[in-house]
């Protein structure tokens, strides 16, 4: 493949017109169309103007490739790979989240309803609580139907209802461990933000545009996990 289809191929194959090099190099576009197909009659100068329009290197241009050129592809190649592995990871544990998100839920509602049955029914057995007295221990809001719906404890109980207490406080912790759970399944993309945070120590365009699809694509919904909103990972 001789300079002027190189040329051609890089430039299409990052789906740059002739008119954006053009414009690049402050050329009419009809002169950089003449320039382009000359090819090996073009300067140095000429040939590293356009390479850098492209985001290549000469060597590429040239059909040469430096150790240099070599070592920084192979670098991009294994970032490319681990990006597609994160991706992979992402969708994973995005599909587990929102699993342990409904779990959550339902827990949650489960622990309030249990709680408040068993609390109750417990205390009007051991005749803590009676119609004359529930007053005294909660502050109760009640349905129209006249159930209870909701109620918390007065900051005077005495020590008879560390039992309920202990009954409450040990739904509360199966909660938090579901809690830590999600947070341990998310930890894996404090990888992803470190790379998104040197993303500029890359010159690759491709690779930028693939740091960009990470962030916009995966980590936003994720880092809602840490309490961000979606455009603070961008």
């Amino acid at each position: 493949m001789g300079i002027p289809e190189r040329i051609k191929a890089i430039r299409e194959g990052k789906r740059i017109k002739q008119i954006d090099v053009a414009t690049s190099l402050n050329l009419d576009p009809s002169y950089y169309a003449r320039l382009e197909k000359r090819g090996s009659k073009m300067t140095l100068d000429q040939l590293q103007s356009i390479a850098d329009a492209l985001g290549v290197s000469l060597g590429e241009v040239l059909g040469i490739e430096s150790n240099t050129d070599k070592v920084e592809k192979a670098k991009v190649k294994a970032l490319e790979h681990r990006i597609m592995e994160l991706e992979e990871l992402a969708s994973l544990h995005r599909e587990r989240y929102d699993k342990l998100m409904g779990a959550v839920s339902w827990h949650i509602a489960s622990i309030i309803t249990e709680v408040r049955e068993e609390m109750t029914e417990m205390a009007f057995k051991k005749g803590f609580l009676n119609e004359s007295n529930i007053d005294g221990y909660f502050v109760m809001e009640k349905n129209e139907d006249g159930t209870y719906k909701d109620f918390y404890f007065d900051e005077s109980l005495d020590e008879k209802y560390d039992l309920y207490l202990d009954f409450f406080i040990s739904n509360l912790l199966t909660e938090q461990q579901l809690i830590q759970l999600m947070h341990q399944l998310s930890a894996h993309l404090m990888e992803g933000l470190s790379f998104i945070g040197n993303a500029d120590l890359f010159t690759d365009n491709k690779l930028k545009r693939a740091y960009n699809m990470m962030t916009s694509e995966i980590f936003g919904k994720e880092s809602r996990l840490y309490g961000e909103k979606e455009n603070e990972t961008s």
